[in-house]
């Protein structure tokens, strides 16, 4: 019986040996964090190894407080109409009647370090020895037929469906970066979630280099002996202590408290969906119920310093909801943004003004969708409605 024993514990010392990766051992602190199992990726590469259920690896995760530093209280208004209401900071008008709109806030996030790692651009990462991880900022399933087209000893990865889109730039993308160690961004390479300029410079923003950035189809994946990640994966909810640490290293690079803070805009987005069609009548009708302030048509910022100077200087802005709040970063304490959303609002831009000290105010629309092609045409009557209320928190 003893012989049996010692058997089976020499067999099973040789499989761990054989199978399961060896995790580098120091002055380390590991935890354990469950992944759940999804379907396996298929290769091109047929010596993939041994598919094994076991989990993640985390060394010295950080965690972050992210929770607001309010809670949401509602007052009903006359009849359908809302107000939402934080602080002294943010108050917003609600023009719907049959439900209330939600806050989705993260409470924390951690660190992964995960070895013998293949990742792709968007929405996988997994090891040959253990699971393929979809996080849940991306809620599409992922087409798994790419090939294996680089392999490096350290890379980050931040795997995200929308950050090809510039409103996810900052808090779905830098903020997630920004919490992985400095002494790892000093060497490791990272894969870049989109192919836009602003995300190259944002990334060297970081301490990355171009030669360190690694560009791939969606497709393909990357191999890494080490890879950095992010758990939970979350979209555009990190309201909190981690929108405030973006906001901080952007204003100390920038210099933003220097700039004066003077324009008052009015702006229309450059492409669909959600385009203003009446947007010079609105730009007629602001001149003339509020003359006593300069109004201005949005200019269009291509580049990370232009964006930064221009949207420090805004004091008061109207807006449809999209990409353009992604910019909310740069604003300073005590500006105005009125925002126009459709029916998938939820409220996630008007908590981070919480946290920011930006008055905000919403109007909501909910029979017009967010990503309906079609134009769309403000009522006057509305516009003037959520104008009020911003032009009131001027005086």
């Amino acid at each position: 019986m003893r012989n049996l024993i010692l058997a089976g514990f020499l067999i099973v010392t040789i499989f761990r040996c054989l199978f399961i990766p060896t995790i580098p051992q120091g002055n380390r602190e590991f935890q354990s964090l469950v992944v759940p199992i999804l379907k396996r990726p298929q290769f091109n590469n047929n010596s993939i190894a041994t598919y094994l259920n076991i989990t993640h690896d985390v060394r010295n995760p950080k965690i972050f407080n992210m929770e607001a530093p309010f809670k949401f209280k509602i007052n009903r208004e006359l009849g359908d109409r809302y107000l939402y209401s934080t602080n002294n900071y943010s108050e917003a008008i609600i023009n719907q009647s049959d439900s209330e709109l939600p806050a989705r806030l993260i409470n924390q996030a951690s660190v992964v370090m995960t070895f013998d790692a293949y990742t792709a651009r968007m929405c996988a990462t997994y090891t040959t020895y253990s699971i393929q991880w979809r996080p849940k900022s991306c809620y599409k399933d992922y087409i798994h037929n790419g090939s294996v087209v680089g392999k490096y000893d350290t890379v980050i990865s931040i795997c995200h469906h929308w950050l090809y889109m510039y409103g996810h730039q900052y808090l779905d993308f830098m903020s997630v970066v920004l919490l992985i160690p400095e002494q790892i961004r000093n060497t490791a390479y990272i894969v870049l979630p989109a192919k836009m300029e602003i995300t190259r410079q944002l990334i060297e923003l970081l301490g990355i280099p171009r030669e360190r950035q690694i560009e791939v189809q969606n497709s393909d994946f990357i191999h890494a002996n080490v890879l950095y990640s992010i758990v939970p994966g979350f979209c555009i909810d990190s309201v909190g202590e981690l929108s405030l640490i973006v906001r901080s290293f952007l204003f100390r690079h920038f210099n933003l408290v220097s700039i004066k803070c003077n324009r008052y805009v009015l702006y229309n987005r450059d492409k669909k969906p959600r385009i203003v069609q009446n947007y010079p009548e609105l730009c007629e009708l602001a001149n003339k119920t509020y003359p006593n302030y300069p109004w201005e048509k949005n200019i269009e910022q291509h580049d990370l310093k232009g964006s930064a100077l221009y949207y420090a200087s805004i004091k008061f802005m109207w807006t449809i909801s999209g990409s353009v709040l992604g910019n909310i970063v740069y604003f300073q304490p005590f500006s105005i943004i009125c925002e126009v959303t459709m029916k998938e609002s939820n409220l996630v831009f008007f908590a981070v003004s919480s946290v920011y000290k930006i008055h905000h105010v919403i109007l909501h629309l909910p029979n017009n969708k967010h990503f309906d092609r079609n134009d769309i045409v403000m009522n006057t009557t509305l516009f003037l409605k959520i104008m009020d209320k911003g032009v009131s928190l001027l005086k």
